[in-house]
């Protein structure tokens, strides 16, 4: 464990140094999503100094005066991280009080867009951000609100893949599959009332599934039973040449199999743990997009951080529950 522990302090430092130069307040691509994960590293380290830059990291991210209201640049993210902190006890702060205008604005504009039929699978992520709230936060007056999201989206879907199969077009091609693990990592919590039917019809026009989207395929129950289901210690190897948030995501759900969780931390031990520092950090840079930002959480070093703290609060058999909802597409 000290030599996870001295990874986790690496990385943390390297995010926190990085973090001074972010603009952006949002989850992905700016301070929530860095403040997130330099508070779940302060606690696995039981260093305060860290928590206090995670805390004043975040702070800047709530006086944002951007007027975007989605998850993963805008003010559901941002509410997203500020509930997680808040019902997990990081930081002591009520929810309704500091946070509920801005959940009425975020509903508004969901509710908005389900009635004008606006194009709600841009803005599927908004999902998470409902769901915690749900679920964790107690606002049962969101349940509906999610059935009617979770509708129009699928029915979006459903009309866009249908569209493509009559006339393909390059746009859709390389916008849609991104969209696709999202909804599928959705459904792997909440179910979709079509799930198999768009499954089956997406497989159909794009010829074959890729490797990431199989993966959630399978965690969500899908195939049928049709195709030959992949042992979990296949998956890291498969996945490997995959952008940092999906092989990070994918790691991750091979490590809460309860099954398998032993031989994959041993893989992630030998692969991203005991290599030397600057062979961690040259493994990590080869998932990276040269114009991702290298600490981000959307698809930088922050994820990465996040499943070392997962890896060692299990390691030393700490209920690490609360983080399964961080690893999203």
């Amino acid at each position: 464990m000290e030599r996870v522990r001295m990874v986790i302090r690496h990385f943390a430092d390297y995010v926190l140094l990085d973090s001074c130069a972010y603009q952006s307040a949002g989850f992905y691509n700016g301070q929530a999503g860095v403040a997130l994960a330099l508070f779940e590293s302060a606690r696995m380290l039981d260093d305060s100094f860290l928590e206090e830059q995670a805390f004043n990291l975040f702070q800047k991210s709530l006086l944002s005066q951007d007027a975007d209201l989605g998850f993963q640049e805008g003010w559901a993210g941002i509410g997203f991280v500020l509930a997680y902190l808040s019902h997990y006890r990081f930081i002591d702060t009520d929810l309704d009080e500091l946070f509920k205008k801005r959940i009425y604005q975020i509903c508004g504009y969901i509710e908005d867009g389900i009635n004008k039929h606006r194009y709600m699978v841009q803005d599927i992520a908004l999902g998470f951000f409902m769901n915690f709230l749900t679920k964790q936060c107690g606002w049962e007056e969101m349940e509906s609100l999610r059935y009617g999201f979770y509708k129009s989206v699928e029915s979006q879907i459903l009309c866009a893949l249908e569209a493509y199969e009559m006339k393909p077009n390059q746009n859709f091609r390389m916008s849609f599959p991104d969209l696709f693990v999202t909804y599928l990592e959705l459904s792997r919590f909440d179910g979709f009332y079509e799930r198999e039917n768009i499954i089956e019809m997406y497989g159909r026009i794009s010829g074959k599934h890729s490797a990431i989207h199989s993966f959630y395929i399978e965690q969500t129950g899908g195939w049928n039973g049709k195709n030959k289901r992949r042992t979990l210690y296949e998956w890291p190897m498969l996945l490997r040449g995959l952008p940092l948030k999906h092989f990070m995501n994918v790691l991750h759900l091979l490590l809460i199999d309860k099954v398998h969780n032993i031989e994959v931390s041993k893989w992630i031990a030998e692969r991203l743990i005991n290599q030397p520092l600057d062979e961690i950090e040259k493994e990590l840079l080869s998932h990276l997009h040269p114009k991702m930002l290298l600490s981000g959480y959307g698809d930088g070093v922050s994820r990465f951080l996040l499943l070392l703290c997962q890896l060692m609060g299990e390691c030393d058999k700490m209920d690490m529950g609360r983080m399964n909802c961080l690893f999203k597409p």
